[in-house]
């Protein structure tokens, strides 16, 4: 599955809940590695301005 793909997943699920009642384990895990990855670019830029 793709960011994208997990992406959608979320979307289908907040806005067409009754077709999509579920966001499956494997579109959690890529979602929450791209925010921990993001998250991870971000400080790294951060202290790059800090200094």
């Amino acid at each position: 599955m793709t960011l994208e793909e997990a992406i959608q997943e979320f979307e289908d699920f907040c806005y067409h809940h009754s077709l999509h009642p579920e966001i499956s384990s494997e579109a959690i895990t890529i979602a929450l590695k791209a925010m921990i990855a993001q998250q991870e670019q971000i400080i790294k830029e951060c202290r790059k301005c800090s200094k």
